[in-house]
């Protein structure tokens, strides 16, 4: 999407990088497609626009790292760096999440669940307990549990 000013993706200030974060935001911006005569190009009354969908590739890309595995390399060592790139990463995320009731939404879905597996993962909910393997206090909290919310009350 940009051109390397820095091949390795290091930046000397905060300002620095997230400035080109926000140039990156930008280019994803939709755009509507302009005629030849200077006016928006019309599929019907509907006007026709194009964008990018931000990726943590086109990220990466943009600021200039080798791969997303060395951003996340960034992400464990460096303190101002690590900051704007979780941010950016959150931004990419609330664009997917805002997707979900598309009625496309598949590649997001896709996207969240390997992106969050602990927040969008199709993990069970439930955790399965080997009997005798609870302590008694656990027991009878887990007795209390289900009294209060399985057990039919009378």
């Amino acid at each position: 999407m940009g051109i390397r000013e820095k091949r390795d993706g290091r930046y000397k200030t905060e300002v620095e990088m997230r400035k080109k974060v926000e140039e990156y935001f930008d280019l994803c911006k939709p755009k509507y497609l302009i005629d030849i005569n200077g006016k928006v190009l019309l599929d019907g009354d509907k006007a026709v626009f194009t964008f990018n969908a931000p990726s943590l590739n086109g990220l990466c890309r943009h600021l200039g790292f080798v791969g997303v595995n060395y951003m996340n390399k960034t992400l464990k060592h460096d303190t101002f760096r690590s900051e704007v790139l979780i941010e950016a990463k959150c931004r990419i995320a609330e664009w997917h999440e805002s997707r979900l009731a598309d009625k496309n939404s598949y590649g997001s879905q896709f996207w969240l669940k390997s992106a969050q597996p602990e927040i969008f993962g199709d993990k069970p909910q439930t955790h399965i307990v080997a009997k005798g393997s609870l302590t008694p206090e656990e027991e009878s909290h887990f007795e209390e549990l289900l009294d209060e919310f399985i057990r039919p009350k009378e």
